[in-house]
């Protein structure tokens, strides 16, 4: 059990505050009079902080080309050297990861497609010329 004194302000909702008192001091580090210039200077510096600009493309920046296998893979590059370098956000390159998995299902799904399509069409053209038929033994 912590033996030392409490803090004896009391917080803005009405209850005592709990927190440790400073050596030698009644109050503790948020309550004490000497300090509440440093606290709010750390709260006014811990809203300008988290109103920062996110670090993103700029607005003007061309549009990636994304048709290809290979051009997502160079987009997520890019991304991973621009993030390492800090010069992307690391959630706006965690989106972009994200939308890359999407785009690489939807390019497999297309190329998947084309080849269903290329079997077709080569098995109807084995039945139109040479005779054979999906299925059995080869030949009618």
């Amino acid at each position: 059990m912590d033996a030392r004194p409490r803090c004896q302000a009391t917080k803005a909702d009405g209850t005592p505050c709990q927190a440790a008192a400073l050596p030698g001091r009644d109050t503790c580090l948020f309550h004490s009079p000497d300090r509440k210039a440093t606290c709010a200077a750390g709260r006014k510096a811990g809203g300008r902080t988290s109103r920062r600009v996110t670090a993103v493309l700029p607005k003007d920046a061309p549009d990636l080309p994304l048709a290809t296998m290979a051009d997502v893979r160079a987009m997520l590059a890019a991304a991973i050297n621009l993030t390492l370098k800090g010069r992307l956000d690391p959630r706006v390159s965690n989106a972009a990861g994200y939308l890359a998995a999407a785009l690489v299902r939807a390019i497999q799904g297309d190329e998947l497609a084309k080849w269903v399509e290329a079997l077709e069409a080569a098995a109807n053209w084995m039945q139109t010329t040479h005779g054979y038929h999906r299925g059995g033994n080869g030949r009618r």
